[in-house]
Parts: structure tokens; sequence; C-alpha cells
């Protein structure tokens, strides 16, 4: 006996990029491009990962094999938005990163003005 998953999100305008791993683009791609029919048993914990995401229609069996899966309205909409698939951006990240370039760049900058004050003081 099978049952439906439904989309667990509603489709958005302007939607946010979701964190996706390789073997989930790659369902994506293939369910785009093949339909179900291009997917192998491997990819069948992608798929119950999609449909929880919301990107996937998929009919479950009880113990828990896919029976039959599609892309959903958001996932067609996500795939029109973001046909690269990249990841999201980690926007905090980036800015701790470019905050310690810049206090390692201050802190040489200190260092060589000191040097360069001491090199001054000593030829006086």
């Amino acid at each position: 006996m099978a049952h439906r998953c439904p989309s667990a999100l509603k489709t958005q305008k302007n939607m946010e990029r979701i964190k996706l791993t390789k073997r989930e683009k790659d369902v994506l791609r293939t369910l785009q491009t093949k339909g179900s029919d291009g997917l192998s048993m491997f990819d069948k914990p992608a798929v119950r990962t999609l449909a929880e995401k919301g990107l996937v229609d998929a009919m479950f069996e009880e113990g828990g094999g896919v029976v039959d899966s599609k892309l959903s309205d958001m996932g067609i909409e996500y795939l029109r938005d973001y046909p690269d698939l990249k990841d999201p951006v980690n926007w905090t990240k980036i800015g701790v990163w470019v905050s310690a370039i810049i206090g390692f760049c201050g802190l040489i900058a200190t260092i060589i003005g000191i040097l360069v004050a001491c090199s001054l003081i000593n030829n006086h």
C-alpha cells in the first residue's frame, strides 16, 4: 500500500536557495530531464529528503521504497530560479573572514609602522 508525501513547503516568490547535497542536485536534474524513470535505487534516500524539503512530490511504499516521484510546483520554481543549483552563500562566515583579514592587515601595518619609527629614531 502506497501513500503520497505532499510537498512540505508552499511555493513562494523570490525563493531562497536551499542547501542540497550532490546526490539531491543530481536527482533534481534527473527528474527535470528524464522523470522518475531515470532514477536508480541509490537515489531513493535523496528523493525522500527532497520530498521533505518540498522540492519533490513522491509516493512511498510501506517499507520506505519510492513508488513514483516528480518535481513539485516548488521544485519546478526552484529550478527555474536557480538552474545552476549552487548552494546558498553564508554571509556570516564571509563577514568573519573579511574582518579577520582586515584585522591581520592592520596588525601588519602597525608592525611596519613601529619598525619604521624605530629605524628613524636610531638614525638620529
